[in-house]
Parts: structure tokens; sequence; C-alpha cells
């Protein structure tokens, strides 16, 4: 390589990296300037500037600078004007340059080329002196080192609770959602096709699938609020306050029987287990055994006939009270009050089946009346078997419909039971959200409640310690003096170590107190003194006499 050219490329090196160096400052600059403002922004807000955002500075301010060097690399043509002015070559090098380019040669060029070629080899290229970037250095140096400081600032307590309670919030709404996802499945596993359609089990599913998981607590409680609306409004859909009125009011009349079978239907009713109650209801029906006398039978359908009595009367009560309720409602409604009162088509079905019931079993009653009567006359006519047999069959068939109404009751129950349950958890969970409960899912947990005891405290709870209380008796059993004589209470040798004193009772001033009030008007005072005077000086008048 020629030394012009060689001379040249040095020059060109040095001036690459001293835009280099530029580059890298105001890179650092933009970076660190960026940095800064994000930092002040995360910072004013409370919150710790993220890690990352430094790496990312970083990165970008680097990034930049080597781009940035690159495109800025001063070309050969800029180093050898630049060489010129800075040596005063006078564009010695940069016609030099421009000779060779265009190939000329002989005389003047060779001579110019040569003169140039001497020129720069006595040149060092290190002399190149280049003006140190200070300001850009120390405006650099400023940025980065306050964008620095700012990693030192760490998130508010205040945001950190936030952030917490938020974290909490959101894995205490996926948890409770969970929870109300396996309580559905078990209620399908554990109820049969008709409790399952008396609960809406899909309309449950799609109401727990709408809680979404949020790290709002007011979004989180609104959500559970609407879930127990929602399952209160299913629960009330249930409801059937009239017929479980019904059944407990004939149940209060059953229970005037004496027959324990009736007595315990009626405890059933009252405490609305209906399901249980329609058992007993269907082993009412007289049962047909062999060796069994139609005696036996009447006394049962006796007590069957006197049961549905009591039910039907239970029944037309209720309905009475109802029109009187309907009558005065028209009355209050004459009056300009609003007031309705009428009979639900299911109470109003479950009594007509209770007075049919009344009237079957009258029915049932009469025949075994008759039928025993022919027995003991022995003229049974086997049409009035056929005849009573058909109404027994009848009556079954009205138990039997009878049960299956007070099943559905006890199936719908269960149901409003278990809805109001899911509903009541769903209340609970609201508490929960707050951090104000534990989870209603929560297994109980602990212990039964032991004996607790303190190290300081225990010195003579210890039944095999010698901690100096107790005394020794002494002496061999059964030679003492009282297993052989008494003694007077005179005669002992003891003395008492409790000392009269003579003390003044409070209770004494008191009353003192109360007697010598002034309190009496002096009128009052006055009169009475006047009164007992003038009975003192009748009384020796009185003597004489």
């Amino acid at each position: 390589m020629a030394p012009v050219e060689k001379f040249v490329n040095s020059v060109r090196l040095r001036m690459n990296r001293q835009r280099a160096l530029k580059a890298f400052l105001w890179s650092a600059i933009a970076g660190a300037g960026i940095l800064l403002a994000v930092a002040l922004i995360y910072i004013l807000n409370g919150y710790a500037v993220p890690r990352i955002c430094y790496a990312l500075a970083a990165g970008s301010s680097l990034t930049a600078a080597i781009v940035a060097a690159i495109i800025r690399r001063p070309s050969t043509e800029e180093a050898a004007a630049c060489a010129d002015e800075a040596f005063h070559l006078r564009d010695s090098i940069v016609s030099h340059r421009r000779f060779q380019a265009e190939h000329k040669a002989g005389g003047f060029f060779d001579l110019q080329a040569n003169t140039t070629a001497e020129t720069v080899a006595a040149l060092n290229p290190a002399a190149l002196k280049f003006a140190w970037p200070r300001k850009l250095a120390t405006g650099a140096g400023l940025l980065a080192l306050a964008a620095g400081l700012t990693a030192f600032k760490s998130t508010d307590q205040s945001i950190l609770d936030r952030l917490a309670r938020e974290e909490m919030t959101g894995d205490r709404m996926d948890e409770v959602k969970k929870e109300f996802e396996e309580l559905i499945k078990e209620l399908e596993k554990s109820a049969d096709e008709e409790e399952l359609k008396e609960l809406n089990a899909n309309d449950l599913k799609k109401y727990v699938e709408e809680l979404k998981s949020t790290k709002d607590i007011a979004e989180a409680m609104k959500q559970l609020a609407e879930l127990e609306r929602k399952m209160d409004k299913a629960a009330k859909a249930l409801e059937q306050k009239k017929e479980a009125q019904l059944m407990k009011k004939a149940g209060e009349e059953l229970e005037k029987e004496e027959d324990p079978q009736a007595r315990e239907l009626a405890k059933k009713l009252k405490n609305e287990q209906f399901k249980e109650a329609a058992k007993d209801l269907a082993k009412m029906l007289p049962q047909e055994e062999e060796g069994k006398k139609t005696s036996e039978k009447r006394k049962e359908a006796a007590k069957l006939k006197a049961a549905a009595k009591r039910m039907a009367s239970a029944a037309r009560a209720q309905k009475n009270n109802q029109a009187k309720n309907s009558q005065n409602g028209r009355e209050n409604e004459q009056n300009g009050q609003q007031a309705q009162v009428s009979q639900a088509p299911q109470e109003q079905e479950l009594s007509e089946e209770l007075e049919q019931l009344e009237m079957e079993a009258d029915e049932y009653d009469q025949q075994m009346e008759e039928a025993e009567a022919a027995e003991k006359a022995g003229k049974l006519d086997p049409s009035k078997l056929d005849k009573l047999k058909a109404s027994k069959n009848k009556l079954g068939e009205r138990l039997n419909k009878l049960g299956q109404k007070l099943g559905k009751m006890g199936m719908k129950r269960d149901a409003k039971m278990k809805l109001l349950g899911m509903c009541k958890k769903a209340g609970q969970c609201q508490g929960f959200m707050q951090g104000l409960a534990m989870s209603p899912f929560a297994a109980p947990g602990g212990k039964e409640a032991g004996v607790g005891s303190i190290e300081s405290r225990r010195e003579g709870s210890e039944e095999l310690t010698d901690n100096g209380n107790t005394s020794q008796l002494k002496g061999q059993k059964g030679s003492g003096p009282s297993l052989t004589k008494v003694e007077a209470a005179d005669d002992g040798t003891g003395v008492s170590s409790r000392r009269g004193e003579a003390k003044e009772r409070t209770f004494k001033k008191q009353f003192e107190s109360f007697v010598q009030r002034e309190d009496v008007p002096e009128d009052v005072k006055d009169g009475v003194k006047n009164y007992f005077n003038a009975l003192h000086a009748a009384e020796p008048a009185a003597e004489k006499k």
C-alpha cells in the first residue's frame, strides 16, 4: 500500500473512533433520558421501576450506538480532506488522490506525488488531535447516574398491599368458582333424575360458569351477589308454603288420634319430613295376610278412616279460612285497599286428594262393616267381596297418589334446602372475598379443647411433686383417741386465731342519715306537733271521768 493511502487510512481510523464515541454518548443520553422519563412515571405513581427497563435501555442504547457508528463512518475522501486541514498540507493529499484517480503521470504530477509521499512519511497520524466531547460525556454521565438511582426506589407499601389484595381476590375468586363447580358435580351424583330436574342443574352450571376471574374486589362482590340472587330466586321457585302449611295442620289434627301409627305420621308431617310420611301413609292400608280376621281388617280400616277424616277436616278448615280471607280482601278492595287471597292450584289439588281419601276410606270402612256382619251371619256374598276388593284397590291407588305428592313435596323441600345452602355459601363467599371470614368450603379442622398450663404457675399442680405445701401425717393408723371416745367442745386445747373486733358498721350511719333528714316542710312539722299536743291535753280529762 502506498504511503499516502496508508496515512489516509490511519487518519480515517482515528476519525471513525471519534465518531463512534460521539455516537455512543448521544445514544447513552437518549437511552438514559428515556429511561429516566419512564422511571419517573413509575415512581410518581408509587411503583418500583421494573428491572427489565434498565436492560432494555442499555441494550437499545448500545444497539443504537453501533448502528450510528456504522452509518456515520467517514469516507476516504473525508479522511484526506481532514488530514490536509489538520497538518496544513494545502490539499496535497486530496490532489494526489485525484491525480491518481484520473491516472495522470509525468512531470509535475510525478513531482507532486513524490513530494506528498515524502511529506506524509514524516507525519504521525497519532498527532491528529480531536476535542474530547466533555459536555456530551458529562450530560450522558449525569443522566445515566440519575436513571441508575431510580433503581433503588421500591414500591410503596400501600401499592404492595393493594397488589396483594388484588392477587388474593383473583385467587379466591378462582377458588370459589372451582368449589361451586365441585359442589354442583356432587349434587349431580347424589341427586336422582327428578331432583335434578327440580334443581335445574344446567342453570346452576350456567350461573357458576358466568363467574369471571377478576382482581377487582367490587366486581367480585357484584358477581357473587348476583349468583346469590339467582340461587335465591331458584329456591323461591320451589316454595310450597301453603302445601306445607296444609300438611302441618293435617299433622296437628292427626296428633289427636290415639293410634301410634297416626301419631307418628303426624310428627313427620309437622316436621315436613314428607318422604318418610309418604312411606308411613302407604303402611296404613290394611294388608292381606293369611289367617287375618275380618275384624282385625275392620279395625285397621277404622284407623285409616279416622286418620283420613282428621286430614280432610284440616283441608276444609284451611279452605274456609282462605275463603274468609278472600272475602275480607274483596271488602278491603272495595274500600280502596288491594288485597287478594286465593288457593294455589297445587294446594287445591292436595286438599281435594285429602277429601277424596276421606270419602274412599269411609266407603271402604262401610263395606268392611257389611262384610264383617255378613261373615258373622254366614251369608257372605262373593259379589260383595269383589266390590270390597275393588274399593280397597281404589283406596290403595288414592294412598299411592297422595304418597307420590308427599314424596314430590319432600323432593322439592330437599332441593330447596340444597339451593338455600348454596345461596348461603354464596353469601358467605362475599365475606371470604373481603377477608372477613373463612372459606365456606373449608373442611373443619383443629383438635378438641385441651388443658393448658403455664410453666411459671405449675407449682402445686403436680401430684407427685413435693413443693412444701403438703403436711405429713405421723402415727399409727387406728390408734388415735377419736376412735375410742368423744370429746366435748369445751375440752379441746385448740385456740381460735380469730379475734373479735368492735367495728362500726356503715349501715348504721346510713339509717341515721335517713332518720335525721331535714326534708319535711315546717308547716307539716307544726301541724303534726299541734296534733299530738292536743291528744296529750285531752288524756287527763278522760282519766278524771
